[in-house]
C-alpha cells in the first residue's frame, strides 16, 4: 500500500486527510451473555475464521430467517421447540450448529419433494443450496411443508415423557418418512410413530453395543455401518440407511393406506426405487430405450403377476419400470413362470410372502 513504511508525519495533507475522514462502520453487540463476549473476543484476537453457518448467516435473503426460526439466532430468533423435544443429540438450540442442521435438514426435504432423492448435505451443497434460494418464500409451499413437518414431529413428541434425543441420521429418515406417510395414509400412524421411531432408536443403541463385542447383526450391516466414517452426509450412504429404515418402519408401525385398491402406495413405491437403486425392471427388453435410472418422480410400479390374474399388490410382486415401460408391458408382455422364481421378464418373484404364491 501507498503508506507501508511511513509515519503519519510523513504523509501529505491529502493523505493526512484521506486518514482522518474515513468513517468506519461499528456494529455493537447487545444483550448477549459473558461467555458469548468472551468466546468472540478471543477469535478477534487469535484472528479465527468464522465457521461456515455463521458466513451462512450472513447472506441475502429470506432463507437465512427461515434456517433462524427453526435453529435459532438469539436474539433475533428462538430455536424452534422441535430441538428441545425430541432434541438432536450432541446439539444446542441457537447455535451455529442448530443452525447448520436445520438447514440441512430443510435442504434434505426440500430435495426429496422436488425430486424423490436424497442429497449430498456438504458444506458445498450446502452453499449452493444458499446461493440458489436466494429468493426462498418462508410461507410458500416448500417453506411451508418444512415449517409443518417440524411442529407435527413436536407436537407428538412433546407428548411423550422423556423422548431420547435422537442422532441426526435418525432425524432425517425419520422426517423423510413423516413426508411420505402424510401423503398416502391415514392418521392413524401417528398415534404409534413415537413409540416406533423410539423403539429403532433402542434397537440401534443395542446393535451398536453388539458391534463393540465383535458381533453385527441385519440392522448394524444395512443401516449403522454407513452412518460412519467422512461419507456419512452423502447421497450414497443416505440411500443404503433409508431403505432399510422404510422397510423396518413399515413393518412395525403398519400404516393404513388411504385406498387399499390395486395401486402400490407411495411408501412400498419408495421402499421398491430404493432397493432396485432407481433401475427399470425391463431394461434389457427391446422397448425400453434408456439405461438410465428411472427418475423417482416418474416412476411406476407394475404388477409381474397381472392383479387381474390375482397378482397381490406387495413389494414381491412388484416391479419399478419406467412409465413408457409399463405401458408396453400391459400390452405386449404376460409374465410367464420359467422355473425357479424367474418370469420370462426377467424379474423376480422369490419367496412370496402372499396369498396367492400357489398361483405364481
Amino acid at each position: 500500500t501507498w503508506w507501508a513504511g511511513r509515519r503519519f508525519s510523513d504523509l501529505s495533507a491529502e493523505e493526512k486527510a484521506k486518514f482522518l475522514n474515513t468513517e468506519l462502520e461499528v456494529a455493537e453487540i447487545c444483550d448477549v451473555d459473558q461467555d458469548y463476549v468472551r468466546d468472540m473476543f478471543v477469535r478477534l484476537q487469535s484472528g479465527s475464521d468464522l465457521k461456515p453457518q455463521e458466513r451462512r448467516d450472513a447472506y441475502p435473503g429470506d432463507f437465512c430467517g427461515f434456517v433462524y426460526s427453526l435453529g435459532g439466532k438469539e436474539p433475533l430468533a428462538e430455536a424452534h421447540s422441535f430441538f428441545r423435544e425430541p432434541g438432536v443429540r450432541g446439539i444446542k438450540p441457537n447455535s451455529p450448529n442448530a443452525r447448520e442442521f436445520a438447514a440441512q435438514l430443510a435442504m434434505t426435504l426440500i430435495n426429496m419433494q422436488e425430486t424423490g432423492r436424497f442429497s449430498d448435505v456438504g458444506r458445498d451443497q450446502l452453499d449452493e443450496f444458499y446461493y440458489r434460494h436466494i429468493a426462498f418464500d418462508p410461507k410458500g409451499e416448500m417453506g411451508t411443508l418444512v415449517k409443518g413437518l417440524f411442529d407435527d414431529v413436536h407436537e407428538r413428541f412433546r407428548s411423550r415423557n422423556n423422548p431420547p434425543k435422537f442422532p441426526k441420521h435418525e432425524i432425517y429418515h425419520l422426517m423423510a418418512l413423516w413426508m411420505s406417510l402424510s401423503n398416502d395414509y391415514a392418521p392413524d400412524w401417528k398415534e404409534r410413530i413415537v413409540e416406533t421411531a423410539s423403539l429403532f432408536h433402542q434397537r440401534v443403541t443395542e446393535a451398536t453395543q453388539l458391534a463393540k463385542s465383535g458381533e453385527t447383526n441385519e440392522l448394524y450391516q444395512r443401516y449403522l455401518r454407513w452412518t460412519q466414517g467422512l461419507g456419512t452426509g452423502n447421497a450414497r450412504n443416505f440411500n443404503h440407511r433409508h431403505q432399510f429404515y422404510l422397510e423396518w418402519m413399515r413393518d412395525h408401525l403398519n400404516p393404513t393406506h388411504r385406498d387399499p385398491s390395486r395401486n402400490f402406495d407411495s411408501l412400498l413405491r419408495e421402499i421398491l426405487w430404493y432397493k432396485s437403486g432407481g433401475g427399470c425392471a425391463y431394461s434389457s427388453l427391446d422397448f425400453c430405450q434408456t439405461d438410465e435410472p428411472v427418475p423417482f418422480s416418474e416412476a411406476q410400479v407394475h404388477h409381474i403377476l397381472p392383479h387381474s390374474q390375482g397378482g397381490s399388490t406387495c413389494i414381491e410382486n412388484a416391479a419399478l419400470t419406467h412409465a413408457r415401460c409399463n405401458q408396453h408391458v400391459k400390452t405386449r408382455v404376460t409374465p410367464v413362470p420359467v422355473g425357479n422364481g424367474e418370469f420370462n421378464n426377467g424379474v423376480r418373484h422369490e419367496d412370496c410372502a402372499c396369498d396367492n404364491r400357489s398361483e405364481v
